[in-house]
């Protein structure tokens, strides 16, 4: 058995941002706190310079689907939990190596 990729898209609203500065303050503290429970990859993949919208992207590795697709769904619900911005949207893919 290979092994299995899994990458999470998640497009959030930064409601009441008024700088990038603060919008950039608000994503690192998203990425450092899920960096800290969970073990993924994360980055800010899109999105970059609008003020209120941001778009971050998680991958996590395992031998197995089911542990992978946990992982990210845990991420996303973290995320939602956080209470600092909206998920608007939010995709995840596999890919099996």
């Amino acid at each position: 058995m290979g092994a299995v990729v899994g990458v999470c898209i998640i497009r959030l609203e930064l409601d009441g941002a008024t700088s990038l500065k603060e919008k950039r303050s608000r994503t690192n503290s998203i990425k450092d706190r899920v960096r800290r429970k969970f073990d993924v990859i994360v980055a800010e993949t899109d999105e970059l310079d609008r003020l209120r919208r941001a778009e971050l992207t998680f991958c996590a590795v395992s031998n197995g689907e089911s542990v992978v697709c946990s992982r990210l769904e845990k991420v996303v619900a973290f995320v939602e939990d956080m209470g600092i911005c909206r998920v608007a949207d939010e995709r995840i893919e596999l890919i099996h190596v």
